[in-house]
């Protein structure tokens, strides 16, 4: 009888540690404090029409919810949520600027990400990821004057033009078929005027 009793309280105690160990695993699991890590790409500090891609990456317990926004003008205006009804890993997001949809114009803002896990960390709430970078809104296209042209070139000629674009103008040029001619600046007094 004492020994059944001695070997029964062994095995008792052998389930109760290895309950504990299980349990220990899984606390220590949930309870993970590794936020989420948020990449933007292309990483340039102007938003306009063109998409931009946000990238989310969590190494513990899983995505909960993915949030951009827009702060401008003391204002926050909502562009992307996404909330996930079961964990996942990574995410791809292709965000598009319309301003007719979100009222937005052009100017400084403040581009604001967040991404929280499904963590128990920090009573429950989880882990939050948070990007933010300052960025220029820019949905105006730039403009071109025509200032002088050459409108009659014979073959074999050469034509020459003067143009003068808007100061956010990056690359310019005249383009016939497939063949572009880049257009110079800096040779005239006006630093917007092309030749």
């Amino acid at each position: 009888m004492f020994f059944q009793t001695k070997v029964t309280g062994a095995i008792g105690a052998v389930v109760l540690v290895a309950l504990l160990l299980v349990g220990g695993l899984f606390v220590s699991w949930q309870f993970e404090w590794h936020p989420p890590i948020i990449s933007m790409e292309p990483g340039g500090s102007t938003l306009g029409r063109r998409p931009f891609v946000v990238k989310v990456n969590d190494r513990g317990t899983g995505l909960a919810v993915v949030s951009v926004r827009l702060m401008k003008d003391g204002e926050s205006t909502p562009i992307h949520f996404q909330e996930f009804a079961s964990p996942v890993k990574a995410v791809t997001i292709s965000v598009k600027l319309d301003p007719s949809q979100y009222k937005l114009k052009d100017g400084p803002a403040v581009l604001n990400i967040t991404a929280d896990d499904r963590s128990y960390w920090s009573f429950l709430r989880g882990n939050k990821g948070t990007f933010e970078r300052e960025v220029n809104v820019d949905f105006s296209p730039p403009t071109l004057e025509v200032i002088s042209e050459d409108r009659y070139v014979t073959q074999g000629g050469t034509g020459f033009i003067t143009y003068r674009a808007s100061s956010d103008t990056e690359r310019s040029g005249i383009k016939i078929g497939s063949y572009l001619f880049p257009g110079y600046r800096g040779h005239l007094a006006d630093r917007d005027t092309f030749l």
